[in-house]
């Protein structure tokens, strides 16, 4: 049904802040699974990768807590990543040449996705949207 300004009706779930965030958020997932797959990847992969480097070996306990991942679960994550190639294990975990280019590849990927989805705001207004982000994640709606 059209209202007499020309627009249709909406409804409350239509104006809803939260309906659209949850719809932002299935599009924002899509998008950040997609190298993953192309990787061969799961969701918490990158996590690791991200944590890791070359050059700096990082200890099992460590490499958990930095990705708030369990022991258990990284212990298996990291099977996974040593027979892809990506990452390198002896007494403790790094990140290998192949897992460089493909940490590379993700961080290039989520730079693009930030730059496309901030295209044509100003500047004052990114960070407003970015401190609103931080205050939903810390208030634990997020």
């Amino acid at each position: 049904m059209k209202a007499s300004s020309g627009q249709a009706n909406r409804s409350a779930v239509d104006r809803s802040a939260m309906l659209k965030l949850i719809m932002a958020g299935q599009v924002a997932r899509r998008r950040t699974l997609e190298p993953l797959r192309f990787f061969d990847l799961e969701p918490g992969d990158d996590a690791v990768l991200f944590a890791l480097d070359a050059a700096t070996p990082i200890s099992d306990p460590d490499l958990a807590e930095l990705t708030g991942q369990s022991l258990r679960d990284l212990l298996a994550r990291l099977q996974r990543l040593t027979r892809l190639g990506l990452v390198t294990r002896d007494d403790a975990t790094t990140l290998s040449p192949s897992g460089q280019d493909v940490a590379a590849n993700l961080v290039l990927h989520w730079q693009r996705l930030d730059a496309r989805l901030l295209a044509g705001v100003k500047k004052k207004h990114r960070r407003r949207f970015l401190r609103l982000l931080d205050r939903m994640i810390g208030s634990g709606l997020l």
